[in-house]
């Protein structure tokens, strides 16, 4: 299956997930985050798929990262 980058909602994985206003990634900071973003965290838990391109250039560190606010995310009500 083919994609047009102008038919999807295409940006960056740090912005998609709000990990540039977070000083470091934990349940506190991450919850904080998405309470007062809760646009951020509606888009986060209506995505139904998350294409990364070139994710040999992301750290086992980053995924995980990105992972953990994901799954904060779609599991709680913010």
């Amino acid at each position: 299956m083919l994609f047009r980058s102008d038919r999807v909602k295409g940006e960056t994985l740090h912005s998609f997930c709000g990990v540039m206003k977070l000083p470091h990634i934990d349940l506190k900071s991450v919850e904080a985050m998405l309470a007062v973003n809760p646009e951020k965290a509606k888009d986060i838990r209506d995505t139904e798929v998350l294409m990364i391109d070139e994710i040999s250039m992301l750290s086992s560190k980053f995924f995980d990262d990105v992972n953990f606010i994901c799954q904060i995310a779609k599991v709680r009500a913010c």
